[in-house]
Formats: structure tokens, sequence, C-alpha cells
């Protein structure tokens, strides 16, 4: 069996994806076609893709891979053909699921896909040898919780079964790679980066010592939603040391900011003698001393890219604010979403807590939409 020699090319296939959730379809175009047996393996990729998620380098020197004449074989003379050789790495900063698929053309092929043979290598270990037509949901292979920076590099080989002896038949196929998010952040705060890229809107605000501030409507800033200990709350900053920033989406409660008889601020009492008890793993997931409320700064900056009434932060019901314990008047937002500085202590408002989750907080599950909210993994 003679092989055509392979024509260099020059092309550079380098394939980088840029949305959060992103298929590539590499049209790889592994066809088979024949005046008797004559199977070629036609690349009709597009040069570049940019993405964010991952990159999926090609190592074939040539768009085009001929094998004039061939006939059937047995597994062990086909496993020997030419691989079609790609490299996936995870060039996100967090954990992904990579799944590689065959895509049959169907109004191409013609050949039984029982008669289509295949093998499937990572590096030098065979994964998986077998008929095309058994591969379930034509998924050839499947990577869960891909790590940041890891790479592999697939080997794909195809020849036609030793038994099948019709001449003239067509088999053809695309190669498709999904790169999605697994979930399982161990660097929240690098992902709330990555949405606020891809918000497609003005959604932030930088402060001061690298703290970046989501800001901005309801309508731009709608993927920061976290779920935690039965409770809906949203993002408001990401600190440059990787800690998390939320207050409730909701108030929990109404009380006066004014002090008891042993000159405790009542709110802060609360705070810690009874809200903190239905946190779940509160000590290993909130970093100490920051169960709290939002500070005036915190609600400005949410205003920036909006105004008081319309960023996302307003709740059309008055809220207190931090205020200092030597204050005589208190911090608010109005229910018309004004930060106000004038109001009697002994005012009755509601109380939406505030804390900052740990670097490590891990996520598992979410979106970070309202209806599907972000779930921290350690929320038991």
């Amino acid at each position: 069996m003679e092989y055509e020699p392979l024509k260099k090319s020059k092309k550079s296939f380098n394939l980088k994806i840029l949305l959060i959730i992103l298929t590539i379809i590499m049209f790889s175009g592994v066809s088979f076609s024949a005046a008797f047996y004559v199977y070629n393996y036609n690349d009709q990729r597009g040069n570049t893709i940019q993405s964010g998620l991952i990159s999926l380098n090609f190592t074939n020197d040539t768009a085009d891979i001929n094998m004039k004449n061939a006939v059937p074989m047995t597994d062990e003379v086909g496993m020997e053909n030419t691989p079609y050789e790609f490299t996936v790495e995870n060039t996100s900063p967090v954990p992904i699921n990579v799944s590689c698929e065959l895509e049959i053309n169907k109004e191409k092929t013609t050949i039984p896909l029982s008669a289509v043979r295949y093998a499937f290598f990572i590096g030098s270990d065979l994964i998986k040898k077998g008929n095309v037509s058994e591969l379930q949901d034509d998924i050839i292979y499947v990577l869960e919780n891909f790590k940041s920076g890891d790479k592999f590099t697939g080997k794909l080989i195809f020849w036609i079964d030793y038994y099948y002896d019709k001449p003239k038949e067509t088999f053809s196929a695309q190669i498709k790679v999904t790169g999605q998010n697994s979930y399982t952040f161990y660097d929240f705060a690098n992902n709330m980066r990555m949405q606020i890229v891809n918000a497609g809107c003005s959604s932030s605000v930088e402060g001061d010592d690298g703290v970046v501030y989501l800001s901005g409507n309801n309508s731009c800033v709608d993927f920061n939603y976290v779920s935690y200990s039965d409770k809906l709350w949203r993002i408001t900053s990401i600190n440059a040391d990787g800690t998390v920033k939320m207050v409730t989406d909701d108030v929990v409660t109404e009380m006066s900011y004014e002090k008891d008889e042993d000159n405790n601020v009542a709110i802060d009492k609360w705070l810690n003698d009874d809200f903190k008890k239905t946190l779940n793993n509160y000590d290993n997931l909130v970093v100490e001393n920051t169960l709290g409320l939002l500070k005036g700064d915190d609600y400005l900056k949410a205003s920036e890219n909006a105004t008081e009434d319309t960023n996302y932060l307003n709740i059309e019901r008055d809220w207190w604010l931090f205020t200092g314990p030597d204050a005589t008047v208190g911090n608010s937002v109005s229910a018309t979403g004004r930060f106000v500085n004038t109001n009697p202590l002994n005012s009755s408002f509601g109380v939406r807590p505030s804390l900052v989750l740990k670097t490590e907080t891990s996520i598992n599950a979410g979106d970070g939409t309202k209806e599907n909210p972000y779930k921290i993994l350690d929320d038991k």
C-alpha cells in the first residue's frame, strides 16, 4: 500500500476560544472517497478563532492527507495509518469540561458506519477503539474538570473494516470540540472578572487598591447572584486578593441603628448574635470580621455606570448602610435609590447583611443569574 507524500503547508492553525461556553467545529473534513477505496482526509478549517476558554492547535503540517489505493484492512494494519492530531489546552483560569465529538455528514456519507473503524489516542495511550456506529451520541472523548493550564494531545485514526467489500463508498465527518465551564471554581474572583469582560456592557468600575466594583443597572449586572445558606445574595465587588464581597438581595429584617443599654449598636449585635447563626460553614467560607453592612462608597460605586435610582442595588425601599459607632445620624439608601446620610438613628429601616467570601471558596453549580444563582460547594 502506497501513500502519497504529504504536501507541506504554511498555514497557521491557532484556535483560541472567546466565550464562557463555546462549541468549536473544526471542519477537519475527515472524508473517505473512492474510485476503489481512495480515502481522503480534507481539512477545511478557518485559520483563527479566538476565545478565553481553550486553545486548539493542530500539529498536522498539511490541510489535506490523502491515502491512495487504500483497501480494507485489519485493525493491526489500520492503526498504523497517519493520525489526525490536535492539542487542546485550557487557557481559562478555571476548570472546564471538554468533549470531542465526531459529527457525521449524513448527506455525503454512503458507507455504513459499522464498516468504518477508528482508534483514539491521548498521547501514546489508546483510549478507545471500535466502529464509528458504536459511538454513543457520536462522542469520542470527554474530560471533566480539565484544570487551568493543562493540555492533552488527541490522535484520531480511521480505516475501513477488513470484511467490508463494497467499493465506491464515502465517509465524511467533522471534529467538534466543546469547552464548558465545569462550575468548580477554586478562583471565584477570576470567574467574576471573566463574567465582567463578557457582559457586553459597562458593568464595573475600578476602585482603590485594585478593587473591582460591580456597577450598572439590573439589565447589565445580571450575572452576580449567589445562593448561600438558603438566601439570595448579590456580589458587589472583587478584591485584589481574590476575596469577593456580597450583600443580600433583599432586606432580612427591619430595625433601628440605636444603641442598647450596654452601648452596643443594635444592628451589630443582631448580625453577630442572631444572623451569623443562620450562615452555613461560616468559619471556612467567610473572612473573619467582615459580616456587617455595605458602606456608602460601595453603593455609590454601584451607581457610577447607572444612576442611584436605576443601579442594581436599588430595591425601592429604605435600608441601612454602615454607620460609625459615634455617629449622631445614619447612612442609608432611600426607597427612590438615593444615598442619604442624615437619617435619625431611631428610624426603622431594612437591614441587608454583607460579608466577604474567602479566596478559596468553590462554586459547583449555577450561572450567576437570578433564576440560576451560583451555589457554594461547601454550603452545608
